[in-house]
């Protein structure tokens, strides 16, 4: 959702500001998707012009999110495809063509006994070939049940996975941390693990290159990160960062630089 704000406000920069605006020849389009309150997602191709149409395509209403990843709508980077969770599978709509694909064939209900098998959009990768998901089981408690106890987690195999668009191939991938971002060179950006700290804003942000048995240290911040956003050259981050000092949480956004490890703020301190 952020990033489509960000498309569209770049967009109206387009269209406003003074001598900026592009030739009649040179119109070019946009995607947006756009969640309402009622957690209704819509797509709209929006045009330079200011011309902007809904395409007709109904997503799944409501949303459902963990650490692991979200049922939402997920459009690539290239703006080509749109990832999201149905029925507990994951599926792939084809934006122009209007093509839809079921990516897996692991979802299961719950019942008496077992908890239900979902797969959750977790993140693109920079050049929209891949998508990584996770496989995670539902929610166990049964809050304010007399005549039963809680569900049971299903044998299955959890975990994250990435699905290859092009190869149609699934690959399951265990990372030593937790996920935060991927990078164009095909590292991701992780933190500690919930229960690997004594206090989760004693984080601080790591690169893991898969096959590599070692994290290396990107950033001397310490704190909370969350919201990561690679910029498309890899080498910048934005990122909310939480600290506590006198033990009250505040928060920043803060731009680092993955080369040089310098951190700049972009905001200043405030309340959580």
């Amino acid at each position: 959702m952020r990033k489509a704000i960000v498309r569209f406000l770049s967009l109206l920069l387009v269209l406003v500001a003074p001598g900026l605006s592009p030739p009649a020849a040179a119109e070019c389009f946009t995607f947006l998707l756009l969640t309402n309150s009622k957690w209704e997602t819509f797509l709209w191709r929006v045009w330079s012009s200011g011309r902007a149409e809904q395409l007709t395509y109904e997503f799944p209403r409501g949303e459902h999110g963990k650490e692991t990843g979200t049922t939402r709508p997920t459009d690539s980077p290239d703006e080509r495809w749109v990832a999201f969770a149905r029925d507990g599978e994951l599926w792939l709509l084809e934006i122009l063509t209007g093509q839809l694909t079921q990516i897996t064939r692991i979802a299961q209900p719950y019942d008496e006994t077992y908890a239900s098998i979902e797969a959750l959009v977790t993140a693109w990768s920079p050049g929209s070939q891949k998508i990584l998901y996770a496989v995670d089981h539902g929610e166990t408690e049964c809050v304010d049940c007399e005549d039963r106890g809680d569900w049971e987690v299903r044998p299955a195999e959890y975990g994250f996975f990435i699905y290859d668009l092009e190869n149609e191939v699934h690959q399951g991938i265990e990372f030593p941390g937790k996920f935060e971002a991927w990078l164009p060179d095909g590292s991701f950006l992780l933190t500690p693990a919930p229960g690997q700290l004594e206090r989760m804003t004693q984080q601080r942000l790591l690169r893991w290159q898969p096959g590599q048995h070692t994290l290396e240290q990107v950033s001397d911040l310490i704190g909370l990160f969350g919201q990561l956003d690679v910029a498309p050259s890899g080498r910048r981050v934005l990122v909310s960062l939480g600290r506590s000092p006198g033990g009250r949480l505040n928060s920043q956004i803060v731009e680092l630089d993955l080369v040089t490890r310098a951190a700049r703020p972009v905001t200043q301190v405030g309340t959580w």
